[in-house]
Order: structure tokens, then sequence, then C-alpha cells
């Protein structure tokens, strides 16, 4: 009975912001953007810092209800971004979006860190098998193998920095825990000495909960 009620509340405050971004359909002078910040579950994302960006300029900035929801009074149709960001969740970076009808309402999805570390740790396992593919059935191996290896290598690197870990220290020491294994599968000796040093003056490697990750950047701690 509850979980009804919660529902049909949270329903009525998404209908009631719609209605009143929707006073005039189209937009002839300025007037309510309306977004939602969603996670991988459909969840609504609560305090996160959104911002309203045009050809690389902040034009305002808000933060997220408990719903998730998110109002830019006073905008002027035409063409915008949205980025984002909040502890624990993966960046938000100027996100299209076309401001001519109120009636629509802006929908963003991100995901949260630990989803995003998931996702790593599978791209690092299909490319590991895509490599041995490669090495099997190839002519052109080393060629092959080095394109593949830096395009899914970039593909890793840029998913470890989306993600903001601010002073959460256990969600630091993961993220770095995977760019070591990047930095050391990809031969990068400069980025990998430097992220080892900082897992050091971090000390909470025995902290983290996946230990399978962390257990071949202990050993290069001790070598």
């Amino acid at each position: 009975m509850n979980k009804k009620i919660i529902k049909s509340f949270e329903l009525f405050l998404l209908l009631s912001c719609l209605i009143s971004c929707a006073t005039t359909p189209k937009v002839n002078g300025k007037g309510d953007l309306c977004g939602l910040i969603i996670d991988e579950n459909n969840q609504p994302i609560g305090e996160m810092v959104v911002h309203l960006v045009r050809n690389g300029i902040v034009l305002c900035s808000g933060i997220t209800s408990e719903t998730g929801m998110f109002v830019f009074t006073n905008i002027a149709p035409g063409r915008y971004c949205i980025s984002g960001e909040k502890e624990g969740f993966s960046k938000i970076e100027e996100e299209p979006v076309a401001f001519y009808d109120r009636r629509k309402l802006f929908v963003c999805k991100t995901d949260s860190g630990v989803c995003v570390l998931e996702k790593v740790g599978a791209i690092l396992v299909a490319g590991a098998l895509g490599r041995d593919a490669i090495s099997k059935t190839s002519e052109d191996k080393d060629g092959r193998r080095a394109c593949f290896d830096k395009k899914y290598f970039k593909t890793v690197e840029n998913l470890l920095d989306s993600i903001v870990y601010a002073n959460n220290k256990e969600l630091e020491c993961a993220v770095r825990c995977y760019k070591c294994i990047v930095y050391k599968k990809s031969g990068n000796k400069e980025a990998l000495e430097k992220e080892l040093k900082t897992l050091e003056e971090l000390s909470v490697l025995n902290d983290i909960k996946n230990q399978e990750v962390t257990k071949e950047v202990i050993v290069l701690l001790k070598s």
C-alpha cells in the first residue's frame, strides 16, 4: 500500500513539472527547460550538479531534486548541452538537447561508478579474448593487435576518467587500480609508476571489496 502511495506521489510530481513546463507547447519567447537525470537502473539521481552549456560556455547551473528533476528558467529556444557531475557517478559531458517544445522532458541517463567499473572489467576481458582471436586467425597479427589494443585501451581510459570519486577514497583506489592494469598491459611505464605511487599514498588497497582487481596491483607494488 505504501509503495503505491509513493509511486503515485512521484508520478504526481513528474506530471506537475511537465504541466508547468508545457503552458505553451512551442517556445516563442523564453521558457522553462525541464529535465530528469536517472541511473543505469532508471532510478532518479538527486543532488547532482547540472549545467546548461552553449558553445562551451556555462549559461546557468542547478542541482537535481530528490526525484532527479531540474528546471532551468527563462531559457530562449535553441540547441544546448547539459553537463553534470556527482560523486560516485560517471560525468555527463555536454549531452545535446534541442529546446523548442515545452512539452518535452529532457531525460539523461548516467552510470554509477560501480557500474562503470563492471563495464571496464568486461571490456578488459573481451579485449584479451579479441587479441587471442587475432593471434590465431590474422596474417598481419602485429598490426591488427596494435590497432585493436589502442582502441580498447583508450575506451577503458575514457570510462575510468569519467568517474567522479571526489572524497570517496575507496572508489578512487578502485579506479586507479584499473588504470594500473591498463597501463601495465599497454606498456605505459611512466603512467603506471605515477598511479602506483598515488596508490601507495592512499593506503586503502586492503579495503577494496573486489580483491581480484587489486591482486595484480599489489603484486606490482611489491615488485
